[in-house]
């Protein structure tokens, strides 16, 4: 098992139930989840949902857990065909690509017309020097800089924003039935207002 799957990605959704609800539920059509490490976010919905990954161990463990998952490097090809999917999840993949704008080319030539990429890496204000601790991170990104890499692949609309960390436990209490994930967006847009928690991820999500 690769060092990264060991020390980073456990068996769990760790928050993706929330993204899940906020942007992909109502979605008609497949998702694609690019970088799907060991299928946290596939797991919301194994029927609709398609994961991708470079890591041999990550697509094993998918694989196990009976999800759908290749063996695929993005930035090398598109590997499925054109106009396949309605959406596109990328969770902290971004930061690890050494060239992002083919990455996002061939990201881009997946999606069904009306169809949109969902991008969401670490913001960079707020990580500082600690971003360069994982050594597979290649490229910071600020607010602009993400902008300016959707406005070069010729996105038709585009949002970037900054976003909430997951809730520590949500997921947890999410898998149990005892929140509903609207309910957490809530409690993390009243806690930001307070000013008890950050926007420390930015979230960039590209239509065509």
């Amino acid at each position: 098992m690769s060092w990264y799957i060991k020390y980073y990605h456990r068996e769990n959704r760790q928050g993706t139930d929330v993204v899940f609800e906020k942007y992909f539920k109502a979605i008609d059509g497949k998702i694609l989840d690019v970088g799907c490490s060991v299928g946290n976010f596939i797991s919301n919905d194994p029927k609709r949902i398609v994961g991708v990954d470079i890591d041999e161990d990550a697509i094993k463990i998918c694989k196990k857990r009976g999800f759908k998952a290749y063996l695929v490097d993005m930035e090398k090809n598109a590997f499925f065909k054109p106009k396949t999917f309605s959406a596109i999840h990328c969770n902290h993949v971004i930061e690890h690509i050494g060239n992002p704008e083919i990455f996002l080319k061939n990201l881009k030539s997946l999606l069904k017309p009306g169809g949109f990429v969902y991008i969401r890496t670490v913001d960079i204000r707020y990580e500082k020097w600690k971003f360069w601790n994982d050594y597979t991170h290649k490229i910071p990104y600020t607010l602009n800089s993400l902008r300016m890499l959707f406005e070069n692949v010729r996105f038709k609309k585009i949002e970037v924003k900054r976003d909430f960390a997951p809730i520590r436990g949500a997921g947890f209490l999410l898998r149990k039935g005892k929140l509903k994930p609207i309910t957490v967006l809530k409690i993390q847009d009243l806690l930001y207002k307070m000013r008890v928690a950050s926007k420390v991820s930015i979230v960039g999500i590209g239509y065509v």
